[in-house]
């Protein structure tokens, strides 16, 4: 089985931060928002993200690519 990450919507990327209790999107200067705790993970405005930049966000959101991958 693969472990490459596909490219994603900035949909699916705001429905998987929602459903581990972050909030928003919240308008911010050029890029959205979402807040969890004392933590601000900027969301893209493209509407399609790609594999590798998937995974520095989550990185810095604190999940890993098996926590995407098994969503």
């Amino acid at each position: 089985m693969s472990k490459r990450v596909s490219p994603t919507t900035r949909r699916e990327l705001i429905k998987f931060l929602t459903q581990r209790g972050w909030l928003g999107p919240l308008p911010g200067g050029n890029h959205e928002y979402m807040v969890r705790e004392s933590h601000r993970q900027v969301i893209p405005s493209d509407s399609e993200i790609t594999g590798p930049f998937l995974l520095r966000l989550l990185k810095q959101a604190g999940y890993t690519r098996d926590d995407w991958l098994n969503r």
